[in-house]
């Protein structure tokens, strides 16, 4: 079976039409509106922990964890650190033991802003769940990885698997969504759709008997 993506929504109406059967991932047509969308950038799990993309100023983007647990207050290290990088400017003392560091950076050129992101909780793909999904802005390149609190695994980039075919593109990618069953959305500001990641996966219910 594959992975799709589907494009749930553009400004021109409900489709609901298959438009790529690509390897991975696919886009289907659907409705909202995309226009004047921002993104958050933050996601919560069901345990309250928070994944937070964090746009960064001239050279790094990065994301942030804050857990459940947290009365809040944290300081991420602006402006003294952007990412895992000193950036030798005042305001905090680089690599502080008081500091939260990212989870995850990454750099600029061609990237340059970092859009989040949600953590995938729906039934349909059982292999996504607890995969938090963003995007950069400029390089329109999307990626998914998960964290337990201590470690980040599974990183992959998703750009050539979500990418529906047919003459659509995911670009300049603004924000994400999740709805009540736990899907996740991607915003494409440059054609006002709004892309579902959905699945083709034929998935085996079958009881396993001992």
């Amino acid at each position: 079976g594959a992975l799709l993506v589907g494009c749930c929504l553009t400004l021109g109406g409900c489709h609901h039409a298959t438009l790529h059967q690509g390897p991975d991932l696919q886009a289907e047509l659907s409705t909202l509106t995309a226009e004047d969308l921002l993104f958050l950038g933050v996601s919560h799990a069901r345990s309250g922990d928070m994944l937070r993309a964090d746009v960064g100023q001239d050279v790094v983007e990065e994301i942030d964890f804050r857990p459940a647990a947290s009365p809040g207050g944290e300081n991420y290290g602006w402006r003294c650190m952007e990412g895992f990088r000193c950036t030798g400017l005042s305001g905090c003392t680089c690599n502080d033991s008081s500091l939260t560091l990212p989870i995850h950076d990454y750099m600029h050129n061609p990237e340059c802003a970092i859009t989040g992101g949600y953590v995938y909780r729906g039934e349909s793909i059982p292999l996504l769940r607890g995969a938090y999904f963003f995007a950069d802005f400029c390089s329109h390149k999307i990626w998914s990885l998960r964290y337990d609190g201590m470690n980040v695994s599974d990183f992959q980039e998703r750009t050539a698997e979500l990418d529906p075919g047919n003459g659509l593109n995911i670009r300049g990618i603004n924000s994400f969504g999740e709805d009540a069953e736990g899907n996740v959305y991607i915003v494409d500001q440059s054609d006002g759709e709004i892309f579902r990641i959905i699945t083709d996966m034929k998935i085996d219910a079958t009881p396993l008997v001992a």
